[in-house]
């Protein structure tokens, strides 16, 4: 960068100066001296103003990459653990990082978001659904789709994907118990009119193994098996976001559509619904 340099200097001009000075002489002399300092600090400044105009010209512009990267920067590190996610040490919902698209996010920051979600919500209760309709086992599923619900951070809980999921897993529930409780009187009027080795028994003895089946079922499935084990034991470990992508995915292929929703049932939270894509 180009530095105007007056013509005034101050060694000089005190080197040269005389040893007497008429009073009116030395106030004009003065008076010219500050004009021809202001002249040349003005010229000065003229001259350092063109040269900031003609380099202003010269600007850089970034790549949507490089951009990403810098943004990332100024960001803060980004973090995956069992919650979801921390952005500079700050909580942070995993599809409020898979929705971004303004560029907080680099592209495989928003990858490892999905796949990061996906392993949640398998080691979390997707693991535990069941083969049929029954209502009991379902009960029992959706009591493990709460349990994983309630153990969410806030951040998560009030999300775009969860926001009023624990209260669609406790209607599910009681949707269930209505069910079972159906089941239950047509099966004690069948047994009723049947002649059963029990008799008089059968009935009540069938009354209250599903009562039973019916508590048991408001209780959320532990019984782990395998799959849901090993992703709740990497996704208990703080990853970055490379680490996470170099993990398998639960949802697999299937779940990338290309239109931001899974085939299996789309990015609802609830516990019918697949795996999550990122929809670019």
């Amino acid at each position: 960068m180009a530095v105007g340099i007056g013509a005034y200097n101050a060694a000089t001009a005190a080197a040269i100066a005389p040893a007497l000075t008429d009073p009116a002489s030395s106030s004009a002399a003065s008076s010219g001296s500050a004009s021809s300092s202001t002249s040349s600090k003005t010229s000065s400044g003229s001259s350092t103003g063109s040269a900031a105009s003609s380099s202003s010209g010269d600007q850089v512009s970034l790549s949507p990459q490089a951009q990403q990267i810098v943004s990332a920067a100024n960001r803060g590190a980004l973090v995956f653990d069992s919650q979801g996610a921390t952005v500079g040490g700050k909580r942070v919902a995993l599809i409020d990082i898979i929705d971004s698209t303004d560029g907080t996010y680099t592209d495989t920051e928003r990858e490892a978001a999905v796949r990061q979600l996906n392993q949640r919500e398998t080691a979390g209760f997707r693991w535990s659904a069941p083969n049929s309709q029954d209502p009991t086992a379902l009960k029992q599923y959706y009591a493990t789709y709460l349990s994983y619900l309630n153990k969410l951070s806030p951040e998560e809980q009030n999300s775009s994907r969860y926001k009023g999921e624990i209260d669609h897993a406790k209607q599910l529930i009681k949707d269930s118990d209505r069910q079972i409780a159906m089941n239950n009187i047509q099966s004690f009027t069948l047994a009723s009119y049947s002649g059963d080795s029990m008799g008089l028994f059968g009935p009540l003895m069938s009354k209250i193994s599903q009562q039973i089946s019916q508590q048991l079922a408001g209780l959320p499935n532990t019984n782990l098996t395998t799959t849901a084990r090993f992703y709740q034991a990497i996704t208990n470990l703080p990853r970055t976001a490379d680490q996470v992508l170099a993990s398998p995915d639960p949802a697999g292929d299937s779940s990338d559509s290309g239109d931001g929703t899974s085939s299996s049932g789309g990015t609802s939270g609830s516990p019918t619904s697949g795996g999550v894509s990122v929809q670019a």
